[in-house]
């Protein structure tokens, strides 16, 4: 049943990568600030409400209920920026399953109306925009409500001594994703499915040593079979399947009462890009953070207050056109506040 899964998955992989399309670009690769802030990592490791847009398997480690909030500001200056996003969402968990339902919204009045390449040959198009520059400004609007479920799987792995069986945590979750992109008058539709898993081990329960750290290693299909977009007029795009793998270090640092998190990913959008994150966390309270997206440095912060957490992140941008980018998240864990 493993190798029939495992070639399954290896010829779908070779099929789809082969393929060439024209992609469709879905708003926000991560949502929450703390995964920008760790250079837009979070495949292995990522204990907050954005847990399904980074792997929707990472949903299942949630167990109280999660109500989060999230405002970032991308492209100008911080005062007027060029596009405006946020996330609302929830976790729920149900062992040994949780659910989580999220919706971010992308947005900009500023997008400029030009003649669609499209309607004319490029050198057409290029003389009328000589002629009469930018015809005028128009709205762009994308919503994308994500649907998520995953389930915690624990297996025992027998070392065969002192009569003892290690836990090995196999969580694996599914997205579902429906999308609406509005420019002007003009609409269009599609819905994207996703897959996790992740592997956990704590090599604290084989050492009996608190010292020993957890190691986290997270796999994610996005966008399964591909998502086509076909827009009300005679256009459609298509987003093509990517894909995600990272691997994740939790170490304590008992002297220091501190923990001390390192994360790298690699993933294929962009024609592929590693990342880097770093985070260390003092008494579960406060947590400084930093990291390496492609060409992007990151930094950022946390307070955790037990019933409310409230993050920071920055990325600063290799091109001085764009801007950086700033974002804030603020979460509720309900069931501690109420």
């Amino acid at each position: 049943m493993i190798r029939c899964l495992s070639f399954l998955i290896f010829f779908y992989l070779q099929l789809y990568t082969t393929t060439a399309q024209i992609p469709f670009a879905l708003p926000l690769e991560s949502v929450s600030a703390r995964t920008l802030a760790l250079g837009n990592t979070g495949t292995s490791y990522n204990p907050d409400g954005s847990a399904y847009s980074t792997n929707c398997a990472l949903v299942a480690l949630h167990k109280t209920t999660m109500l989060s909030g999230m405002y970032t500001s991308s492209f100008g200056e911080l005062s007027k920026p060029l596009n405006n996003s946020f996330w609302v969402g929830v976790v729920v968990p149900y062992e040994p399953f949780s659910f989580s339902c999220n919706w971010v919204r992308s947005s900009s009045s500023d997008v400029r109306n030009t003649p669609s390449i499209f309607s004319s040959s490029l050198a057409e198009h290029e003389k009328h925009l000589q002629q009469t520059g930018v015809i005028s400004f128009i709205p762009q609007m994308n919503d994308v409500i994500t649907i998520s479920a995953a389930r915690q799987n624990i297996v025992k792995l027998d070392w065969g001594w002192n009569q003892y069986a290690m836990p090995i945590e196999i969580p694996v979750g599914v997205n579902v994703r429906f999308v609406r992109s509005v420019m002007n008058d003009v609409t269009t539709h599609g819905v994207a499915f996703d897959f996790g898993a992740m592997l956990k081990l704590n090599l604290r329960d084989m050492s009996f040593d608190e010292n020993y750290p957890k190691i986290s290693f997270g796999w994610m299909l996005k966008n399964l079979g591909g998502m086509t977009m076909n827009w009300s007029t005679t256009v459609s795009d298509y987003s093509p399947y990517q894909y995600a793998f990272g691997m994740a270090i939790e170490q304590p640092i008992k002297p220091l009462d501190s923990q001390l998190n390192i994360l790298y990913d690699t993933k294929s959008e962009y024609t592929g890009s590693n990342h880097i994150g770093l985070e260390w966390v003092y008494r579960k309270f406060f947590a400084a953070r930093f990291g390496v997206a492609s060409t992007n440095v990151t930094v950022g912060t946390g307070v955790d207050l037990d019933f409310f957490m409230v993050d920071y992140g920055f990325k600063f941008s290799s091109n001085n056109v764009l801007g950086n980018v700033h974002r804030l998240t603020c979460s509720f864990r309900l069931e501690r506040l109420l």
